[in-house]
């Protein structure tokens, strides 16, 4: 007989889409630098930043993919079948700041302080998916300059795909 299974929660590619509606949330009106110079609204992109076509002619902010945040999911486990899936999703996190004082790690700093005082007030996206601790982050050590990057790794517990009963 064959057994019919059942997501309550969504798939993974849905738990990636709600991080990012998310964060789009979180840091609606939020400013940051691109590599322009000019302040705009900070971009939440799921697993790649978009890849710009032509380079003819100078970009305009609207063609710049930072500043942004890009969500993808790293990996998951599942230890047995009535626990959920324990997956490990990564924000990977681009600024830029032209000024010859570096402050760019600043706005790095305050980006990851948001998402940490955001997911640590509430421990949960769409009342589906749950967010445990610790919260990991770093600045890369790379000079990319004017482009400063940071990364979060959050934990995001995905509820356990139920067997549903065909004869039920």
């Amino acid at each position: 007989m064959r057994r019919h299974y059942m997501i309550e929660s969504g798939t993974l590619g849905e738990l990636e889409n709600a991080v990012a509606a998310d964060l789009r949330e979180v840091f609606r009106g939020k400013y940051f630098y691109n590599t322009l110079g000019n302040r705009v609204p900070l971009r939440v992109y799921t697993h790649a930043a978009p890849i710009r076509a032509g380079e003819d002619d100078l970009p305009a902010d609207d063609d710049l993919p930072e500043p942004c945040i890009i969500v993808s999911l790293e990996n998951g486990s599942q230890s047995d079948e009535e626990s959920g899936h324990n997956v490990s999703v990564l924000l990977d996190m681009y600024v830029a700041d032209g000024d010859p004082d570096h402050s760019g790690h600043i706005d790095l700093l305050n980006m990851i302080s948001t998402v940490i005082g955001r997911y640590g007030r509430r421990h949960d996206i769409e009342r589906r998916y749950t967010i445990s601790k610790p919260f990991e982050w770093a600045l890369s050590p790379e000079d990319l300059s004017p482009i400063y990057r940071g990364a979060m790794r959050i934990s995001v517990t995905v509820p356990a795909v139920s067997c549903e009963d065909p004869l039920a």
